[in-house]
């Protein structure tokens, strides 16, 4: 009797060995999926792309040009998605159609237009006005997309931006969240120029440094190599 109980209380040990055995070997199996989903979805420098997409989500259309905007050359618009409507901002350049020059128009609030703190403006030359201009074009035709693998849409924050682009009697408008590649070097050259202009607003004399900004267009190159090439 006394054996078989002792038998009996050792099949429960051991039965009780084998499940934690069981659980161990799970946790583990799990833990290495985890980290290797982790690998995949943030790679490493090493690992990017030779030739990476401009963005995930986005929109592309070309549109008919009101006659309204006949004046406005470009227009770059940045909208934060996690910060409200408060720090959306934008700039415009617009050809003054009685001295024909190009104006820069900065607004630094969108959604209050009233307040005339938010706003500035300032004379571009026409190299710049046209570089811009060119680059933004040139990045509409090259655009480059990847479609979003489901790790993508975790991130409900970052920003938007906005290019628009007037070619002749049509609007090209590309809007990106969260641009990559090329789309992301156009949109940090363009929000600098934004964010120098309205801080040299209220220094009398300071103009914006063109030279160094049509160096780093003239860096870039969009144009992308065909399939067959």
């Amino acid at each position: 009797m006394k054996q078989n109980i002792s038998n009996y209380l050792i099949n429960i040990d051991l039965e009780a060995m084998n499940i934690k055995h069981y659980f161990m070997k799970k946790t583990v199996y799990f833990c290495l999926i985890y980290m290797l989903s982790i690998m995949y979805a943030f790679p490493q420098n090493g690992d990017q792309e030779e030739d990476p997409p401009d963005g995930f989500e986005f929109v592309k259309r070309v549109d008919f040009n009101h006659p309204d905007n006949k004046n406005v050359l470009v227009d770059f618009y940045y909208l934060p998605l996690y910060d409200g409507d408060e720090n959306t901002k934008q700039f415009k350049i617009v050809r003054d159609s009685s001295t024909n020059v190009y104006i820069l128009e900065i607004n630094y609030n969108v959604y209050n237009t009233d307040d005339a703190k938010e706003r500035c403006s300032c004379t571009i030359s026409d190299q710049l006005a046209e570089k811009i201009h060119k680059k933004m074009t040139s990045l509409f035709v090259n655009f480059k997309a990847k479609k979003p693998d489901r790790y993508t849409w975790i991130s409900l924050d970052g920003y938007k931006v906005t290019f628009r682009t007037v070619v002749e009697d049509e609007l090209w408008y590309l809007e990106i969240r969260n641009p990559t590649g090329n789309a992301r070097k156009l949109h940090e050259l363009c929000y600098q120029i934004l964010e120098d202009a309205y801080s040299y607003k209220d220094a009398e004399g300071k103009k914006l440094d063109e030279a160094s900004y049509i160096k780093i267009f003239d860096s870039f190159d969009f144009e992308r190599s065909k399939p067959n090439d």
